[in-house]
């Protein structure tokens, strides 16, 4: 399993806290990144990590998560869903993988990637770093709003309708009914949804 490390992770966090008051570029290229200061050998690290978090596909086009982490209110929770989303195999090991110790995360990464000693050490700081700007908590939440946009798109049909309602409690439910529903039928659902009024 690959993965990227930067052996500068301050850097990592600085271009993070810079994505939000810089304009959105077509593609993000090592160019751009230096133009933005970070102009050091170790800087290039970024590119394969924001690729690793989907922030930006493989031509280097941000994905919506990027322009998304543009939105002050809801960046760190983004961050927090595509941590937990690119390290998942780490979080079903350790459901709290953030506040594992280091020797516990290098045996992890030492044993999942087989690189050496440094470059293990760089893998752990790297998601240490990521952790410390990241909503992790708020990210699961948006994590599962990423899934149910996906399931919706996987099942969007034009025999039917499909409904997103926003509850009170912040979640959501989907109702998905074909088009050419009875009367007698919408009355069913109708006593159905009442029972869980």
């Amino acid at each position: 399993m690959k993965f990227p490390y930067t052996l500068k992770s301050g850097s990592l966090k600085k271009y993070f806290e810079k994505i939000p008051s810089v304009g959105l570029e077509k593609k993000i290229t090592l160019k751009y990144i230096e133009s933005l200061g970070f102009k050091s050998s170790n800087d290039r690290s970024i590119l394969p990590i924001l690729k690793f978090l989907k922030f930006i596909d493989d031509s280097g086009a941000p994905t919506k998560k990027y322009e998304e982490y543009r939105d002050k209110s809801k960046s760190s929770k983004i961050l927090g869903a595509a941590v937990k989303e690119s390290y998942s195999a780490l979080f079903r090991q350790y459901p709290d993988a953030e506040n594992k110790e280091h020797s516990t995360l290098q045996n992890y990464f030492s044993t999942n990637s087989g690189l050496g000693k440094s470059a293990v050490k760089a893998m752990v700081e790297t998601f240490k770093a990521l952790c410390s700007i990241a909503d992790l908590e708020g990210g699961e939440e948006l994590t599962q709003e990423f899934k149910e946009d996906t399931s919706t798109a996987e099942i969007e049909d034009t025999t039917y309708h499909n409904i997103l309602l926003g509850l009170s409690t912040g979640k959501k439910a989907k109702l998905v009914i074909p088009r050419d529903i009875q009367q007698e039928d919408i009355e069913k659902l109708k006593k159905l949804l009442d029972v869980f009024g």
